[in-house]
């Protein structure tokens, strides 16, 4: 999910952009502005959206019972609902108790961390890590490239830029 919404963000802020052509003879002044559209922005936003569409059909299709994001207000919906019924010999167990069998369980008197609790956690840690490493990578290789580049003429943010005269 994360995906389509990166792309479609960052599809949205490409799509349109000036279009400018060079003189051949002085190749650094543009003689010629206008706006242009980019297609393969276009196509991925329009992608997003269909995948926005899909999404948003398949909520209407489905009877939600709660938008509530409190365990104890779902779990009280499931039970008026009779999708979730008690269990007398069961109560709710620690995520390390998974080889446990059934049955009451002491409460542990202090509560493992996250990282120790599921051999999971400790991957999608790692994994949100990596990606903030790429990311501070990415953007020091776009700075480092647009310091290097002291000849290109300055981007302008406008959809009708002023147009550069020779």
């Amino acid at each position: 999910m994360a995906v389509p919404l990166i792309i479609s963000y960052s599809s949205a802020s490409l799509i349109v952009t000036s279009n400018t052509q060079y003189n051949t003879s002085t190749p650094s002044i543009p003689y010629a502005e206008g706006v242009a559209l980019i297609g393969i922005p276009l196509l991925t936003l329009a992608v997003a959206l269909l995948q926005v569409v899909i999404a948003l059909s398949g909520m209407w299709a489905v009877t939600i019972l709660t938008w509530s994001s409190s365990l104890f207000n779902f779990t009280a919906v499931l039970v008026h609902h009779t999708q979730l019924t008690p269990d007398t010999l069961w109560c709710m167990c620690c995520v390390s108790d998974l080889d446990m069998d059934g049955g009451p369980a002491k409460p542990s008197e202090i509560q493992p961390f996250a990282w120790h609790a599921h051999p999971s956690i400790q991957k999608v840690v790692i994994f949100l890590w990596v990606i903030i490493a790429a990311c501070i990578e990415w953007a020091a290789l776009i700075t480092g490239k647009s310091h290097k580049d002291h000849y290109a003429i300055p981007i302008t943010w406008s959809f009708l830029p002023n147009r550069l005269s020779s």
